[in-house]
């Protein structure tokens, strides 16, 4: 069930699992992150999502970390402060001598409450642990509103860029190199992201720098690499020159497939 995983991490979700499936209030647990795109390796984290019934969840918070601390004690923990962008808790665990990289990572949904993160173009297909209720379900992105989403966004960066262009050149020619770089990070290499995903990544337009190197075209992702590495004022001229040319080709590229 959890492919080549370590016997640490077998461990951790098999007694999370014996502890959590006989609760009345714990509908469903399933496992998102990179087993749900089959890339599981030795530094992935375990990505946990649970439907809860919403009058128990800080009871089972309080399942989920005494089963942890039975394994090992906690050496860390992270709450998400409360509103979280998707609408439920999550928290963030590491257990004493395990893996530096394998993080614990819990997503506590309410019944019918907040995103669902069920569209297998961008978050993968969900590994059930178990689904007593038959809630754990998969759904597409729509395409019309895929298209009708890149549109606002392509309209938008292309308002913006003459300003970004402003900003970073000014700074250039001030010799200000931190001020010059931040917009460009900020301005320049974010909208080329963007960009470069909504042309060969459209699902996933919003993602940003994540997954890059899975999801676009591998000497597209080289020629982003180059633009997003910079050693001082000149080389960020330099990069900047071919960051612009990146977003005027994809750009014009967009424009006639959205048309």
């Amino acid at each position: 069930m959890t492919g080549d995983a370590s016997p640490a991490r077998n461990r951790i979700i098999e007694s999370l699992t014996e502890a959590l499936e006989p609760s009345r209030s714990v509908r469903a647990l399933w496992m998102m992150g990179s087993i749900a795109f089959n890339r599981l390796d030795e530094l992935s984290d375990i990505d946990l999502v649970l439907d809860v019934r919403p009058d128990h969840i800080g009871e089972t918070w309080n399942t989920i970390e005494s089963t942890l601390e039975s394994l090992a004690p906690l050496d860390y923990t992270y709450e998400v402060a409360q509103p979280a962008w998707h609408g439920h808790e999550q928290r963030f665990y590491h257990l004493v001598s395990t893996p530096q990289h394998l993080m614990i990572d819990v997503v506590m949904m309410a019944s019918g409450r907040g995103l669902r993160f069920d569209e297998v173009e961008r978050h993968g297909t969900p590994v059930v642990l178990f689904d007593k209720d038959e809630v754990v379900t998969t759904a597409h992105v729509d395409p019309e509103e895929i298209r009708t989403n890149l549109r606002a966004r392509l309209a938008s960066i292309e308002a913006l860029l003459p300003l970004a262009y402003s900003l970073v050149a000014r700074e250039i020619e001030r010799g200000r190199s931190l001020d010059a770089f931040g917009f460009y990070q900020r301005f320049v290499v974010d909208n080329l992201v963007t960009l470069a995903r909504m042309k060969h990544d459209p699902n996933r337009h919003d993602f940003g720098l994540r997954y890059l190197g899975f999801d676009l075209p591998r000497d597209l992702v080289g020629r982003i690499e180059a633009c997003c590495y910079v050693a001082d004022l000149e080389q960020l001229a330099s990069r900047f020159d071919e960051a612009r040319s990146l977003i005027a080709d994809l750009a014009d590229d967009l424009n006639r497939e959205l048309a």
